[in-house]
């Protein structure tokens, strides 16, 4: 398989077949030879039984439920999974119709120059809250890891497949944003992230899983798993 679509879900009922289609309809531009997997994250909502039944309708379209534990949660169990399934490229975005399946072009003719590309939003659609704690976090990892990334938890990601089972070995599956860190890894390494501007869109459908007090809660602990990381690292020892 040369590339698998990566999609966590969360109470997506109400975009998610359109999400679907708009990529299975731009993979098809570049490759017969994808999948998309879908990771219902515990949706309470008829997100799961959507999937399920374009997954009837459509070879290419897998889906996973699992137990919800968060995104991070989702992303290790598509990351494993599509890993399982033989892919050389996994491509990850989410499901809430944030970004434009069209923009997947612009990291995808450049996968011969990195095994990690990452997108950037052009400008963040979803509040100027979100905005400062993007920047705060860009701050953050130039003091702890002397690293520049421009949007490093960004959901629109294209990884070689070998390259992200060697960066995942190196985390523990019990962080809060496994994106992030694989950003860190792979800028550690010295690969070239590109950050590629790509289009950033108001949520139209359901609601962010991450919200006030939890929003909060979710960024302190993001900072504490930074900093035990750095020191890890800094050791030459891995997080497992």
């Amino acid at each position: 398989m040369e590339i698998c679509l990566v999609l966590p879900a969360y109470n997506e009922e109400g975009c998610i077949a359109s999400v679907i289609s708009s990529w299975v309809d731009e993979l098809s531009k570049w490759t017969q030879d994808f999948r998309v997997l879908v990771i219902d994250d515990g949706s309470t909502d008829r997100t799961g039984d959507i999937v399920h039944q374009l997954s009837l309708e459509q070879s290419r379209l897998m889906l996973l439920r699992k137990n919800n534990s968060g995104h991070g949660g989702a992303l290790f169990a598509g990351y494993a999974k599509a890993i399982e399934c033989g892919a050389i490229w996994i491509f990850q975005v989410d499901t809430d119709a944030q970004f434009q399946a069209k923009d997947f072009s612009l990291l995808w003719e450049r996968r011969e120059a990195s095994r990690f590309i990452l997108g950037h939003r052009k400008e963040r659609q979803d509040g100027r809250h979100r905005d400062a704690i993007t920047w705060a976090l860009k701050l953050l990892l130039l003091v702890i890891f002397g690293v520049r990334i421009r949007d490093p938890n960004i959901p629109f990601r294209l990884m070689r497949v070998d390259y992200l089972a060697s960066l995942l070995s190196r985390l523990p599956d019990t962080i809060f944003a496994p994106n992030l860190f694989l950003s860190i890894l792979a800028a550690r390494d010295g690969e070239n992230l590109f950050f590629i501007p790509v289009a950033h869109f108001a949520r139209k459908t359901g609601s962010a899983s991450l919200f006030s007090w939890r929003l909060l809660k979710a960024c302190i602990r993001s900072a504490f798993e930074l900093v035990r990381f750095r020191y890890l690292v800094g050791i030459g020892r891995t997080l497992r």
